[in-house]
């Protein structure tokens, strides 16, 4: 979710960038905390016994790039707008995408 934490032309095109490798605003994605991700991992160090050959499946929010959008809006208190990338240009700039 960090990567969120920016505001003017760098929110525009970070939000045009999301937009363009979700091939859309509306589909949603899973993001987590740095600090939540840090607390799951200092608790399977403390306690070995209990994480041992488990799986976990860690999501903090499921998000779309219009709900970000909208609530980087309403912490901005002002409209921002996606940067139109298309898909394939994003996939030329980050192939695994």
């Amino acid at each position: 979710m960090e990567n969120m934490l920016v505001a003017g032309v760098t929110c525009y095109m970070a939000l045009g960038a999301f937009s363009a490798v979700l091939c859309g605003p509306h589909l949603k994605i899973k993001v987590i905390l740095v600090d939540d991700l840090g607390f799951i991992a200092a608790k399977a160090m403390i306690e070995p016994e209990v994480f041992i050959a488990q799986a976990i499946d860690i999501i903090g929010d499921e998000v779309s790039v219009a709900g970000m959008q909208k609530e980087f809006e309403s912490v901005a208190g002002y409209r921002v707008t996606r940067a139109p990338v298309p898909w394939w240009f994003m996939v030329m700039m980050v192939p695994y995408a």
